[in-house]
């Protein structure tokens, strides 16, 4: 059963064309998933819940009395025995039981909103993890070209070929370029932990090191998608429907409650049976509970409408994002696909004497911070899209 909820999860979150190609990214989020603690644990919390809420419909336990009289001598002592069940008014245990399957509705909808807030959450971590290893990737590589520089400089300059400023200028970039990775390597290292965190335990990343294809569906699909399909909403509905029972509840229980027993006595000789009917007249404060309990259904109705509001803008937040990155992204990626060869071009100029050393720093500089944007976009709108298709499922495709 919990397999099956999360892959419901991971299928909401994911576009199911992507979740069936069983990728890289698809497949490591599943596995966050099934060894999460924390999802675990909220598991564990709303079915405690359920089964207070249970335990509170059932018949209180029947009471047993014992009497015994002493009488004056020559005459047998009396004694008597009785049993005796209370219960609550007819119509209080099908309100509350009512009330525990709109709860239970609501429990299961959480839990499943809480799986797919996961999942995001992990699919994050595993995007930051992507930017941060592709900006080390492009830094080590650019160290690796100004170290060759730096080394080819320092040799020129001993033979006169090049002057103590081109040397100082190849050092300082070089300095430079190894604080940026130093920084890289530790955002890498600190998404790689907040992995493990979410995890469970040490998660291995190996492999996974481009973003994946992330689909933009129209405004208008979104908006179904979210009005079908979001549990955070559904949840806050079945709870208002659980309130609302629970009002139901709080009415009966203001109703005298009732009790029927059996009694046994022993009397001058004889043996005598019959029954008792008793009622309970009810408590001044039951008139407050069920005051409580529409205060408890007004906050709910609110609840929900405050929680759909929300979902709304931030969709709607989310679409403008990420449609105004990705028509960025295409001018990024025709650069990029033209100019793949880019620095190696720039050495090539450089050591065939078409480029200053000055020129050249300024243009792998530019292309660095270039490429770094590029993949900071790549980022942004690869989690923008993650959340706008974590709602999406097979019934949209």
């Amino acid at each position: 059963m919990k397999s099956n909820i999360i892959t419901i999860a991971l299928a909401a979150l994911c576009p199911i064309g992507a979740f069936a190609q069983q990728n890289a990214v698809d497949n490591a989020v599943r596995a966050i998933l099934e060894s999460n603690i924390e999802l675990k644990a909220e598991r564990a919390r709303y079915e405690a819940e359920l089964e207070e809420s249970r335990s509170e419909n059932t018949l209180a336990g029947p009471e047993a009395d014992f009497d015994y009289k002493f009488a004056p001598s020559g005459v047998e002592n009396r004694w008597g025995v009785s049993v005796k069940q209370a219960f609550d008014w007819p119509g209080t245990y099908s309100a509350r039981s009512k009330a525990n399957g709109y709860r239970q509705e609501a429990f299961q909808l959480l839990w499943r909103a809480k799986s797919i807030d996961l999942a995001l959450e992990a699919k994050s971590l595993i995007f930051d993890h992507i930017k941060a290893e592709q900006n080390r990737m492009l830094l080590a590589e650019a160290k690796t070209n100004i170290s060759k520089l730096s080394e080819y400089l320092g040799k020129a300059f001993e033979h006169g070929n090049a002057t103590i400023l081109e040397v100082m200028k190849a050092k300082r970039e070089l300095l430079a370029i190894e604080k940026r990775l130093s920084e890289a390597d530790i955002e890498s290292r600190k998404a790689n932990e907040n992995i493990k965190i979410l995890a469970g335990g040490d998660f291995d990343l190996s492999g996974i090191d481009r973003f994946p294809s992330e689909p933009l569906r129209g405004h208008g699909e979104y908006r179904s998608c979210l009005a079908e399909n979001n549990p955070s909403v559904a949840a806050a509905t079945s709870l208002v429907e659980a309130a609302k029972a629970e009002v139901s509840v709080a009415r009966r229980s203001a109703l005298p409650g009732l009790s029927i027993g059996f009694i046994h006595d022993f009397e001058e000789g004889m043996h005598f049976n019959g029954f008792s009917v008793g009622i309970a007249l009810p408590f001044w404060g039951k008139n407050r509970k069920a005051a409580a309990a529409k205060a408890a259904l007004s906050a709910s109705m609110l609840d929900r409408d405050l929680a759909a509001r929300r979902l709304i803008a931030e969709m709607d937040a989310d679409y403008s994002e990420a449609l105004a990155m990705q028509a960025s992204l295409k001018g990024f990626r025709e650069s990029f696909d033209n100019d793949k060869d880019y620095i190696k071009l720039l050495d090539k100029a450089f050591y065939g004497g078409q480029l200053t050393i000055f020129d050249y720093l300024r243009e792998l500089n530019d292309y660095i911070d270039f490429k770094l944007d590029f993949i900071d976009l790549e980022y942004r709108y690869s989690v923008a899209a993650a959340r706008l298709n974590r709602y999406w499922t097979d019934a949209n495709d």
